[in-house]
């Protein structure tokens, strides 16, 4: 394979690509027939398409790591945002392919926090947010082997704006659009200067106050959802046209394989489903594992070794890139050493066992996050974080069920914990919730007379019933009736039902996806990373290559 092209949509959801078929979730809003992306469908009809992919986790660093690792998050050590870099004796695919001689290619218009967390290390050229250098820098390599992952962030919020807009007047729509509805709202912000020109600094700040203002009063879901699927659209038939159209130009889609996906997706997150209590309803990402969220595209393209117009249902995930490229490129590789599996078996038409459905998130009060990429950014490092994070929720997901844990058990050095530290705890671990002062001030005033940690810890565990749940995708594909509640009034009626065991087998596996991988040769803090034999040394010691 003489290229290698990974492409990540940020905030892509499964279906709002035309292609997809499964617009269940759009038909509640009515917008089952508003999506049009025929670019991304070309690829998907003269490829294969994988309708039940799954991302890792609801946003970006750590998704990402999964898919340029074959690792699932408590593995490759990327979960809560800007925590931590890419441990060093975890290789990624730019490592593999550097060794094996391709020109490692980057293109990333989130470049910050890609640079911060390590997954642009030992590539040979990072491009920021810039298409017109990216098309350069092809066109100097294209006689040699690429590897060239491209990471678009035109579809994120705030919806209909591109990093690089393929033509002068291409935000005009966008700029109308905001205004009109700052307008709608009654915001008097003005975001042109006297010559009409458009401050993105003003412009954003209104976005933003238009967020808000959809969020309290419950409306984000019906405002937000066609704007995000216009946004879609538009990047279909913009920049993405754009960039195709100059990859064929420069010829590097004759002899390539070429995967499509996303991070994550974007979808309504009720107020019910999020850990902060004082947020009425959001339509966004990163806040909950939903469906909507946790299911995103995945298209595979190679002319004449992949099969043209092909839909597999076998469930997927985002760690199965990883091994995918490296079987198609002719690379051996330790199959113990990652958690994902190779998906050409499936596309040569043999069966295979549906890919661990993992997928986990933590807690971020997402109005630090900008403020402390800021401070990372300035110092040119990462920083011991001063944010408030938690592990909120996980779920192992299967066809047909999902298992959904929220929270976690309570440590046994929680009990040590003073007793403030404690109540926080104790709100975050078994209510899943983001601690209000009033639950603090509660339960320290019960610890005050004479309550024990542990006669607290058990009635919190009992009001929380809802914090395990199990829910049938097929019967129940918005995740409304928890399995294991309505276990408990069957019972009352004499009728059996699998539901407990069919939790606890999902638990077992996710309790296996969670475990040690075996022995793993550590690599030393002193390796110089631009030293290619070293890294090739690396590689063969872990046993990812020959």
């Amino acid at each position: 394979m003489k290229n290698v092209i990974l492409i990540s949509i940020d905030t892509l959801r499964y279906d709002a690509i035309s292609c997809e078929k499964d617009k269940i979730y759009l038909q509640k809003y009515g917008l089952e027939n508003f999506t049009d992306t025929p670019n991304i469908d070309y690829f998907a009809q003269h490829g294969v398409k994988f309708s039940q992919n799954l991302t890792t986790v609801t946003y970006t660093p750590p998704s990402h790591a999964s898919m340029l690792t074959g690792l699932y998050p408590p593995k490759h050590g990327i979960r809560a945002f800007l925590y931590n870099k890419l441990p060093e004796n975890i290789p990624t695919l730019y490592d593999i392919f550097r060794e094996r001689d391709y020109k490692i290619l980057l293109s990333i218009d989130f470049h910050d926090m890609f640079d911060l967390l390590d997954l642009t290390r030992n590539c040979h050229y990072l491009v920021r947010a810039n298409d017109e250098e990216l098309f350069g820098k092809i066109r100097q390599y294209k006689d040699e082997n690429i590897f060239l992952f491209v990471h678009f962030g035109d579809v994120h919020p705030p919806y209909g704006e591109s990093f690089c807009p393929p033509s002068e007047n291409y935000h005009d729509d966008f700029y109308s659009e905001i205004e009109a509805l700052g307008k709608r709202f009654g915001f008097k912000d003005e975001f042109r200067d006297k010559d009409g020109k458009v401050s993105r600094d003003k412009l954003i700040t209104l976005s933003n106050k238009i967020r808000i203002f959809c969020e309290e009063r419950a409306i984000a879901d019906v405002i937000n959802f066609p704007r995000y699927l216009n946004g879609v659209n538009k990047f279909d038939k913009g920049r993405f046209k754009n960039f195709i159209d100059n990859l064929k130009g420069i010829g590097v889609l004759d002899d390539c394989l070429m995967i499509i996906t996303a991070d994550h997706g974007q979808g309504p997150i009720p107020q019910r489903k999020m850990a902060n209590p004082d947020i009425t309803q959001k339509f966004d990402h990163g806040e909950v594992i939903s469906e909507e969220i946790i299911r995103v595209p995945l298209i595979l393209y190679s002319p004449g070794n992949i099969p043209a117009g092909k839909e597999i249902h076998t469930q997927t995930s985002l760690v199965d890139i990883f091994p995918t490229i490296l079987e198609y490129s002719g690379i051996s590789f330790n199959p113990n050493n990652i958690q994902g599996q190779s998906l050409k078996p499936a596309i040569d038409g043999k069966s295979i066992e549906d890919s661990k459905g993992y997928c986990e998130i933590w807690y971020h009060d997402r109005s630090e996050l900008s403020g402390f990429l800021r401070k990372c950014k300035k110092a040119g490092r990462m920083l011991e974080p001063d944010y408030d994070t938690f592990l909120y929720q996980k779920c192992l997901r299967t066809p047909g069920y999902k298992y959904v844990e929220t929270g976690s058990e309570m440590d046994i050095k929680d009990f040590d914990l003073p007793e403030r530290e404690f109540a926080v705890a104790l709100c975050r671990k078994l209510l899943g919730k983001v601690e209000t002062e009033s639950e603090i001030n509660n339960i320290l005033n019960r610890l005050k007379n004479n309550e024990t940690k542990s006669e607290l810890a058990k009635e919190y565990e009992r009001r929380n019933y809802s914090r395990k749940a199990l829910y049938n995708l097929k019967n129940d594909p918005y995740e409304e009736v928890n399995l294991l509640t309505k276990e408990m009034s069957l019972k009352n009626f004499s009728q059996k039902s699998d539901f407990t065991k069919i939790a606890k087998d999902l638990k077992s596996n996710m309790k296996l996806i969670e475990s040690s991988l075996g022995k793993r040769v550590s690599i030393s803090k002193d390796d110089d990373k631009k030293d290619m034999d070293k890294v090739a040394d690396r590689l063969k010691a872990l046993g990812y290559i020959d």
